[in-house]
């Protein structure tokens, strides 16, 4: 599912300390529940990215699906995304003038192959407590719908990987037991893999190994 061997990534800011990720070998299965920690600056959101294809080392292989993506130009694996991972962002990165259902079902029209929304997507959509919003602008939503909206746009599509970025983090203790089940319900379903960065250790329960991120990271800077 994920290979990782030989990476090397470097990052150099003139404002920060030099940075780099540094992961001799790392593989995780099909339907595999990682949860990611480490410290702010440890290097946390860039691994994802790496994971993803927005980021490319400077050396190594980074094979996803059998797919090697040091071998793929930016805009295959901007296809690449779109038909197989879905993203979970910290900071949403919904799409203001559109409605709750126009961004929940944004990833389908991006696929190159198409996809029609999941079938349980008006499930999970009920389950979220957004069936009343659908119609809504998602500018008009508070903090935690928006993110209950995120969670929904990544597994739209039903990609096969789902990269989640500090997704409870506006969610209070309630809404995030709401989404941590809804997501994991999925995930273990239809043995996705899912790969889930967060600073709150208590949700450490929900998944089957653990990776500090300092095990990778050579020296600390800003990610």
């Amino acid at each position: 599912m994920i290979d990782l061997n030989k990476v090397l990534f470097k990052y150099e800011n003139s404002n920060s300390q030099p940075f780099q990720l540094k992961i001799d070998e790392l593989k995780i299965p099909t339907g595999s529940k990682i949860f990611i920690h480490g410290p702010s600056g440890s290097g946390k959101t860039t691994f994802l990215e790496i994971l993803g294809g927005v980021l490319l080392p400077q050396s190594g292989q980074v094979k996803i699906l059998n797919t090697d993506f040091m071998k793929t130009s930016a805009r295959q694996r901007d296809a690449f995304r779109a038909d197989h991972i879905g993203f979970i962002f910290q900071n949403f990165n919904l799409i203001s003038y559109l409605s709750v259902q126009e961004n929940i079902l944004l990833p389908c029209f991006f696929s190159k192959s198409s996809k029609q929304p999941h079938p349980k997507i008006p499930i999970w959509i009920e389950k979220l407590g957004l069936q009343n919003f659908l119609q809504t602008s998602v500018s008009q939503l508070s903090h935690g719908q928006q993110q209950r909206v995120a969670l929904l746009r990544a597994l739209a599509a039903s990609p096969e990987i789902i990269l989640a970025d500090e997704p409870t983090s506006a969610l209070d203790s309630q809404l995030r037991d709401v989404f941590m089940n809804a997501l994991l319900e999925l995930i273990n379903e239809e043995k996705k893999t899912l790969l889930f960065v967060s600073h709150d250790e208590s949700l450490q329960k929900y998944f089957d190994q653990s990776i500090d991120i300092r095990k990778y990271s050579a020296t600390s800077g800003e990610t």
